[in-house]
């Protein structure tokens, strides 16, 4: 089980709208609000939250509207882990920030995380005619193809005989896949 987000950090949360209280009131949990002092923190918890969601629809196939329902327990934005829950469900993750996007990845408790293979491709710089498939024949994949999930949406990708957890997320101008290839689906 696996979930991934993206955020362009160009065309993220726009604090001439609201200030940051008003989108932490809509997104946050009272508990949350100590883990966001800056527009920049409230775009990781977004991110987290988007791919803890995207492991648990995996997981449950129950989809849900309120972010408040996704709980982050933990968050170290010195090492770019976090812990989060959704009821009794419970994941971890890693998330990464640069001056142009931040993304996060969500794995469930027990599965590692250290094994995932992200693939970003930035759309500005001409690679909008890249798919999805070219990640992994670009790579020497052998007869890859993705597994739907009942919703149609990609849940794990097929390399070969193996089948592989699978997530990917855009925004902006950033388009992200990762998949896992050190578990099996």
């Amino acid at each position: 089980m696996i979930g991934i987000d993206i955020i362009d950090l160009s065309s993220s949360f726009d604090s001439s709208k609201y200030s940051l209280q008003a989108y932490q009131g809509r997104i946050l949990n009272t508990s949350e609000s100590s883990f966001c002092d800056t527009f920049n923190d409230l775009d990781i918890l977004w991110a987290i939250k988007e791919s803890t969601y995207k492991c648990y629809f995996r997981e449950t196939g129950n989809s849900f509207l309120s972010p408040k329902k996704i709980l982050v327990t933990f968050m170290d934005k010195k090492n770019g882990t976090f812990y989060t829950r959704i009821g009794t469900h419970f994941y971890k993750g890693r998330f990464y920030i640069t001056s142009e996007y931040v993304y996060a990845i969500s794995v469930g408790i027990h599965d590692r995380i250290d094994l995932m293979r992200v693939y970003l491709r930035d759309r500005k710089e001409g690679s909008d005619t890249c798919t999805e498939f070219d990640f992994f024949f670009q790579t020497g994949a052998p007869q890859a193809s993705f597994c739907h999930h009942r919703t149609g949406f990609p849940e794990s990708i097929r390399l070969g005989a193996s089948e592989y957890p699978y997530s990917r997320s855009h925004h902006g101008s950033f388009f992200i896949s990762v998949i896992a290839p050190g578990q099996d689906n």
